[in-house]
């Protein structure tokens, strides 16, 4: 057995084992609002997750921060005086795997909602899926905005990570700096449209900046040498990264190892990925939608130091997108004031979810469900608690820029409610 297929399988059986596990000692009052009572059944979620193939580790944390969310609020008494009952399946990180354990949650165990997924191959088919079966489900894990346009918005999907477009913009701050900007992006749709977007980001600060070339590594590349060496022989001021998986901590470990001495910028920030890089990882920017320890956002703290508990490590940000997606659909339900799926969709097109883990303005559009959501733009610091912090730059709390327009994100049809 190769060393990937045992690692996914011990993810999967630690996650597991770790599920098995007794509820969490602290009281949870601390944490979550109180919440009216009733007496029906438990209200069923349906997890998705990569606990195997080569999205596992991320998955895993995924689905731990699901489990830990649920925990929490079931402590509180649950929702509606209802508990909540997590039912988890593994995509394998597989597209037609994903479709079939969203059918098995759906028919046979009959799930009120379901959420999770990183692989934007896997939500869109399980996106056509609950269109048809008018379940809602909150994608947790994918950037790539295709999910959020024609065939595939729908008024029963929710984009719960944010845009890659608005993520983009967190290059601002380096581009006021830096001036010739060399780009490597995964060799995909969502790595080619960082590269785009970062291009336009930096020209609303810095219009008449040049780029020096830009390489595309395919997606699991282990040795970008090829490509640091390209980017080297180009004397850039800055780097630009957009890559996903492994390849976060290899690019910038290998780029510093080869002796490249510009700034780097990453698309997005991950304390676990940073962790992996190591001291390379010291000085470069990046965007991020969650940090373990917040000032605008105070109950991330409190969630980093009750997964610690939990799991004995801090979270990184697929493990914030589990709990808070988790934590979108049960406070709609909450303001609903009922499970029904339709009166769900349509408290979450009207709030804004001001405790939000992740940012004060975080809410959903009505016109595509994409979420809009503060912006922190970071640089990596050592820290002593975390190894390695995210000293924030700076704060958009309403970053559109690149956003489709509302009345252009041709999903009218899409986003009206079924007979």
């Amino acid at each position: 057995m190769n060393r990937s297929r045992r690692q996914s399988r011990m993810n999967r059986r630690t996650f597991i084992k770790m599920s098995s596990g007794a509820l969490l000692a602290v009281s949870a009052d601390w944490f979550l609002p109180s919440f009216s009572r009733g007496a029906e059944g438990e209200i069923l979620v349906g997890g998705l997750c990569e606990l195997s193939g080569p999205a596992s580790i991320m998955g895993t944390e995924q689905a731990r921060g699901m489990e830990l969310a649920v925990e929490m609020y079931n402590q509180k008494g649950g929702i509606l005086g209802r508990k909540i009952k997590l039912l988890m399946e593994d995509t394998e990180s597989k597209k037609d795997v994903g479709l079939a354990k969203a059918r098995r949650l759906v028919e046979r165990s009959k799930v009120h909602y379901l959420a999770g997924i990183i692989f934007s191959s896997v939500s869109m088919a399980v996106q056509n899926y609950i269109r048809e079966k008018k379940v809602l489900f909150v994608n947790s894990g994918s950037g790539n905005d295709e999910l959020i346009r024609p065939p595939y918005c729908d008024r029963y999907f929710f984009k719960a990570p944010g845009s890659f477009r608005l993520t983009c913009l967190a290059i601002r701050e380096p581009a006021k700096r830096f001036s010739k900007w060399y780009f490597l992006g995964d060799d995909y749709s969502w790595g080619r449209g960082c590269v785009e977007f970062f291009k336009k980001s930096i020209a609303l600060v810095k219009p008449d900046f040049k780029t020096v070339g830009e390489v595309y590594p395919p997606f699991g590349e282990t040795n970008y040498a090829p490509y640091i060496t390209q980017a080297m022989a180009a004397n850039p001021e800055a780097l630009a990264i957009a890559n996903f998986g492994a390849g976060w901590a290899r690019a910038i470990k290998q780029a510093r190892q080869m002796g490249l001495k510009c700034h780097i910028h990453h698309q997005f920030w991950d304390l676990n990925n940073a962790r992996a890089t190591g001291d390379a990882v010291l000085g470069i920017t990046s965007s991020s939608e969650f940090l373990n320890e917040n000032p605008k956002a105070p109950r991330a703290k409190l969630f980093t130091d009750a997964f610690k508990q939990k799991f004995g490590d801090y979270p990184g940000s697929l493990a914030s997108y589990g709990f808070h997606t988790i934590e979108v659909i049960l406070e709609a339900v909450k303001a609903a004031g009922k499970t029904d799926t339709e009166a769900v969709i349509d408290a979450m097109e009207n709030m804004t979810y001001k405790d939000s883990i992740l940012s004060p303005d975080y809410r959903f559009r009505k016109a595509d469900h994409q979420c809009i959501t503060g912006l922190y733009s970071i640089e990596a610091i050592p820290d002593s608690k975390y190894q390695y912090g995210a000293k924030i730059l700076s704060y958009d709390p309403n970053p559109i820029n690149f956003v489709v327009p509302e009345k252009e994100t041709g999903c009218d049809e899409f986003m009206k409610k079924k007979p």
